[in-house]
């Protein structure tokens, strides 16, 4: 019981010497200690280790280090300005077998290849005052996918100024080419807007101009001004063959059905000097497109019609009003997997179509009126659209010679591509 007792002394008097070492001079604390040592209360060597501790929690902290400098400086807008700065990528690997038989003639070569389909790399930077420049690159293709300035004007709308897509056809400007369902895009769709070939049209996709683009409730809505032709080089200044102003409107609607929506829309196109057999020869070009697209729980499909009005586009003194459609359902199985198929129908009215024109990878099979395009596939995402696996078997049918003799020519064959984006 002694023992105790003086143990417990003995903490108590330490902790008293700890608290005076804290509140009193260094000299009062010596005397402390040493009192306490000739006391007996505590050892010598416990009073060295008492002082040491308290130097120890009484030094100042150490000065503050100056941070690193960075080895290098990636040059950015005047300080202040940039508020956000973000970098993306789409990367796609696409292999296609097809081949093409024509009836009574001998057949091309079977396209067999591994190939890049596309391979973005963008630069999104945000500013003070509502601004964001936007710069995308595709280096698969050699040209820009977007350069443009785009000003937030309120909350409702925003102006766009530079190179980007015209607002015409769902599959194309309304549907990214990340998010294809059938890797490329229907037979109709491209005869419209791919570049014009003597057969194709080139009404749509990336132009230099002015976009204003809007939503007001339920309605989304955009008007833009821009170079009549696609472009070739973004840096371009014009000649004699496509000085001029096309305009551009699309009026788009959406509302909840149950426990889907429907987005329903029209968009329209005039471009001047761009009808006709030869491009700038003062022949118009007028487009139109109109579309749905439907999705209740892991059910979607999607439609399309296009038509034209072309101003001598089959021939001199003969115009032509080519049209066509496309219907896509897709249904989602699980997370992972989901199933499409996709339909669609060109009907050239005299310009021409080929199957290299409308099938993408498919060989030629001569110049016929119409053209249909069938598509079944399956896509496998191991992270949504971000990562994923999409392959198909696609059969195209050409026919019809221009000059009203019977002939065919078909396309038949698959096509996967795997994609990669952030």
């Amino acid at each position: 019981m002694g023992s105790r007792l003086a143990s417990a002394a003995k903490l108590l008097a330490t902790l008293a010497s700890l608290t005076a070492a804290t509140l009193t001079h260094a000299q009062s604390n010596a005397d402390i200690l040493n009192l306490l040592v000739e006391k007996g209360v505590i050892t010598k060597a416990e009073a060295e280790s008492l002082v040491a501790e308290a130097r120890q929690k009484n030094e100042p902290p150490p000065a503050a280090q100056p941070a690193p400098k960075p080895t290098a400086v990636i040059p950015t807008a005047k300080a202040g300005a940039l508020e956000k700065l973000a970098f993306s990528t789409r990367l796609q690997a696409q292999y296609a077998a097809i081949g093409t038989d024509i009836d009574n003639a001998g057949d091309p070569a079977d396209t067999n290849h591994l190939f890049i389909r596309r391979a973005y790399f963008g630069i999104k930077g945000q500013l003070v005052d509502n601004a964001t420049a936007v710069i995308t690159y595709d280096f698969a293709s050699s040209n820009f996918d977007a350069a443009y300035i785009d000003w937030e004007l309120n909350d409702r709308n925003s102006l766009n100024v530079g190179l980007t897509k015209v607002p015409f056809g769902f599959e194309e400007f309304q549907t990214s080419s990340g998010s294809l369902k059938a890797i490329e895009r229907s037979a109709v769709t491209r005869f419209f807007v791919e570049p014009n070939n003597g057969r194709r049209l080139g009404a749509g996709v990336y132009r230099n101009g002015v976009f204003l683009k809007g939503k007001n409730g339920n309605w989304d809505y955009q008007i833009a001004l821009t170079n009549p032709e696609r472009i070739s080089s973004p840096t371009s200044a014009g000649n004699d063959s496509n000085n001029g102003i096309a305009p551009w409107a699309y009026a788009g609607y959406k509302q909840a059905i149950g426990d889907g929506y429907l987005h329903s829309g029209v968009s329209f196109g005039y471009l001047p000097d761009q009808g006709g057999t030869v491009l700038g020869a003062g022949d118009d070009l007028l487009v139109g497109s109109l579309f749905f697209d439907y999705s209740q729980n892991n059910f979607r499909v999607s439609s399309e019609i296009m038509s034209s009005d072309n101003e001598q586009g089959a021939a001199p003194g003969q115009d032509s009003n080519s049209w066509g459609y496309f219907i896509q359902p897709s249904y989602r199985f699980s997370e992972k997997w989901e199933g499409v198929f996709r339909y669609s129908y060109v009907d050239s009215d005299g310009r021409g179509i080929n199957l290299s024109d409308a099938v993408r990878s498919a060989p030629s099979g001569g110049t016929m009126d119409t053209l249909k395009e069938a598509y079944f596939g399956g896509n496998y995402f191991f992270h949504g659209d971000n990562l994923k696996l999409q392959f198909g078997l696609v059969y195209g049918k050409s026919q019809d010679a221009l000059d009203g003799t019977e002939a065919k020519a078909e396309s038949f064959g698959a096509r996967t591509m795997l994609q990669l984006q952030y």
